[in-house]
């Protein structure tokens, strides 16, 4: 007959290699789990600072595209509003005197340079509406440089004599060649459209710095 104690000692030692070997099975699986979790909290830890350092540098490049966009446009603005003031003061000049008109003209068409130049140089910065509404009205500023131009052509064929009246001093036949060429125009809706567009654009960048507000 077998020994009960013989068959005791054998199932204690069996079960206990058994707790061994789970325990083992038990601990190596805990630190496979332990260290899969380390190794995927160091990847989202990369990922998320490559994340940060891009966005940080996407900031970067959005904060100073917006800074320069908006010394542009504040130039612009500035020039615009200029030009706007020196068209309504030489389309109510009409009837100064030649000299006083040939000066008003000069002073137009420093302005006008002045601010095409800004669009010409900053054109690259400015947001894409601006851009386009500049482009359709650009051809009306033409225009209007045309007809100071022809106007102040025809007004230097004119002085100021010492007791204020105005003389005739030039050439019949290039007035009448000028003549020609004003009356292709009609002056008063030349300079009012010249300031509702000159306003269009002032108005759309008023626009765009609110909206940054």
């Amino acid at each position: 007959m077998i020994n009960e104690h013989l068959i005791n000692q054998i199932l204690e030692r069996h079960f206990s290699n058994y707790k061994e070997y789970n325990l083992l099975i038990f601990l190596v699986f805990t630190l496979i789990v332990a260290l899969i979790n380390i190794i995927q909290n160091i990847i989202i830890t990369r990922k998320l600072e490559k994340y940060k350092s891009e966005l940080k540098k996407t900031e970067m490049k959005f904060s100073v595209y917006n800074q320069l966009q908006i010394e542009s446009l504040s130039k612009l603005f500035q020039k615009l509003t200029e030009f706007k003031t020196i068209t309504q003061t030489i389309s109510n000049s009409e009837n100064r005197s030649p000299e006083s008109y040939k000066q008003f003209a000069i002073n137009w068409t420093n302005k006008f340079f002045e601010t095409t130049n800004v669009f010409s140089k900053e054109k690259y910065i400015f947001p894409k509406d601006i851009k386009t509404q500049y482009s359709i009205i650009h051809q009306n500023f033409e225009s209007i440089f045309d007809f100071i131009k022809n106007e102040r052509d025809f007004k230097s064929n004119f002085r100021t004599n010492e007791v204020g009246d105005v003389v005739f001093e030039g050439d019949y036949q290039d007035m009448d060649g000028i003549t020609e060429k004003l009356k292709q125009y009609n002056r008063e809706q030349v300079f009012t459209q010249t300031i509702q567009n000159i306003e269009v654009i002032r108005k759309k960048i008023e626009e765009y710095f609110e909206n940054i507000q």
